[in-house]
């Protein structure tokens, strides 16, 4: 049922994750510090 959809995963998963953390890390990081910031209220 889902062979594409698996075929697709396993050639450009590795690929898929690498981006999801690189733009993951790079939305979270000023929104962590901004909470930080937020948290300590300085």
């Amino acid at each position: 049922r889902n062979y594409a959809l698996r075929a697709f995963l396993e050639q450009y998963g590795l690929i898929l994750l690498i981006a999801f953390l690189f733009f993951g890390s790079a939305f979270l990081h000023p929104l962590a510090m901004f909470f930080t910031r937020a948290l300590v209220g300085g």
